[in-house]
């Protein structure tokens, strides 16, 4: 499915029809299920170059949280709250890039930027 249209995906919840749309007799005739990797159902859905720009979106959240937050156990928590919600990804079908913690994040972020 990926192969069809890897640069722009083959638009967002559009997983099983395309795959059945592909393979009739397969997999999806009997068990119409999405992949069980956030990551890869992102990537086929939306393509490489939404991939891109998340990871750079990611990249510098990364970076604005490594200036603005100083407290290192602040950071450990945002961190490893960010990571968790990546890890949920790799296990199961749906795509949580912009979760709470994440949102909560980028509030903090601005609060402290906007406080200095």
């Amino acid at each position: 499915v990926f192969i069809r249209s890897p640069y722009l995906g083959i638009g967002p919840e559009m997983f099983i029809p395309v795959s059945y749309q592909l393979f009739p007799d397969g997999v999806m005739s009997y068990f119409p299920e999405e992949i069980h990797n956030g990551f890869m159902l992102f990537i086929t859905e939306r393509g490489i170059f939404t991939a891109l720009i998340c990871i750079f979106f990611f990249f510098k959240l990364w970076m604005s949280t490594r200036e603005v937050i100083k407290d290192k156990v602040l950071k450990t928590m945002i961190y490893s709250s960010v990571l968790m919600s990546m890890t949920v990804m790799l296990f199961h079908p749906f795509i949580n890039f912009f979760g709470l913690n994440v949102l909560l994040l980028m509030a903090i972020i601005n609060y402290e930027k906007s406080s200095q």
